[in-house]
Order: C-alpha cells, then sequence, then structure tokens
C-alpha cells in the first residue's frame, strides 16, 4: 500500500503547475477514513508475511540465554600475546623471524 500511496502522491506533485488539476479523491488510493473522518493510512490487505514464513519463525527458539552461550564460545583467532597496528600488519605478519 505504500507504493500505492506513494503513487497517488507523485500525482499531485506532477500537477503541481496546473493551476485547476483534476486529481483523484485519497480514498481508495492507499488511504481510509476512520470513525472522526479523519484521513488514515491504508497500510496491507492480506498477509504481511507468508504463512510458511511464520511457521519457520515460530519454530526458532527464543531463549536468549542459549545465543549468549554460543557468543562465549566463539574465540578469536588471534593469539592475545601478539599485538598488531592495523590489519594489514595482521595479514603480513612474518612468522620467520
Amino acid at each position: 500500500m505504500h507504493i500505492v500511496r506513494a503513487n497517488y502522491q507523485s500525482l499531485i506533485w506532477k500537477a503541481a503547475l496546473v493551476p485547476y488539476a483534476t486529481t483523484p479523491g485519497p480514498i481508495g488510493n492507499g488511504w481510509t477514513k476512520d470513525e472522526n473522518e479523519n484521513l488514515t493510512f491504508h497500510w496491507t490487505e492480506g498477509n504481511i508475511l507468508p504463512p510458511e514464513l511464520l511457521d519457520i519463525l515460530s519454530a526458532i527458539p527464543d531463549d536468549e540465554d542459549s545465543q549468549n552461550s554460543d557468543d562465549e564460545d566463539k574465540g578469536s583467532d588471534i593469539d592475545d600475546d601478539v599485538e598488531f597496528d592495523n590489519y594489514i600488519d595482521m595479514i603480513f605478519d612474518d612468522d620467520s623471524d
């Protein structure tokens, strides 16, 4: 629906130099009216995500503790006692000293 609203707005801007331009109304062009007759966004029609993707996402565990323990296990491949000023030195480090 965002594309419909953007297209509607570009139509209005395109006709900006026409003195008495005839433009279609906003209702049905990405906009609706609420109970107080104010214009509101018409966000979407139908599903936002396919049901198959929702099934996959709902099967993923939401346990932050398991994610933290996995992150702690990942160590650095660089020795802690070796100092590098930048990544170039690290890449071209000559261990033959």
